[in-house]
C-alpha cells in the first residue's frame, strides 16, 4: 500500500498468473469437475482503532472501508472500495468509490490498484497505524 499527493496504491501478489478464461477443475475423487468463473479479493480496514464500530463479514469484524478487485472472465476487472457502515451490515454501506487497475492483472501473477485519495480520505486514518486484513 502506498499514496502519493493524488492517489492511493494497493497491489496484490497471487501465488500464479491470474487466468484469462475461465479455469476447469477437474474430477479428483473428492471434488466434482467444475469451472472458476471469477475471482475477487479485498483488503478490510479498521481504520478508527475502535473495535466496536464497522461492518462484520465471513470472520472479519470491525471493517470500516474495504479495496476490492472483482473479475469475471470475459468482462473488464472491477475495482472499487466501499465504506461507511451505519448498521454494521457490510452489504449497506455509505459510500463506494470507483478505482482502477494500473498495472497486472489477468495474465499476471499481481494487481495494482489506484483510488482517488480524496474519494476514501475520510474513512483512513492520518498519521495512525491503520490494522487490515483480507
Amino acid at each position: 500500500m502506498g499514496a502519493d499527493e493524488l492517489f492511493i496504491y494497493i497491489r496484490f501478489d497471487f501465488a500464479g498468473n491470474i487466468p484469462i478464461d475461465r479455469d476447469m477443475i477437474p474430477n479428483n475423487g473428492e471434488v466434482e469437475e467444475q469451472q472458476v468463473l471469477s475471482q475477487s479479493i479485498s483488503i478490510n480496514c479498521n481504520s478508527g482503532s475502535d473495535l466496536s464500530t464497522g461492518a462484520s463479514d465471513e470472520g472479519i469484524d470491525d471493517i470500516d472501508i474495504f479495496f476490492a478487485f472483482s473479475y469475471n472472465y470475459g468482462t473488464p476487472p472491477y475495482v472499487y472500495a466501499n465504506y461507511g457502515f451505519p448498521d454494521g451490515d457490510i452489504y449497506n454501506h455509505l459510500g463506494q468509490a470507483d478505482a482502477e487497475m494500473v498495472d497486472g492483472g489477468p495474465g499476471d501473477s499481481f494487481v495494482i490498484l489506484r483510488f482517488l485519495h480524496s474519494d476514501v480520505a475520510e474513512y483512513l486514518p492520518h498519521d495512525q497505524i491503520m490494522d487490515y486484513g483480507g
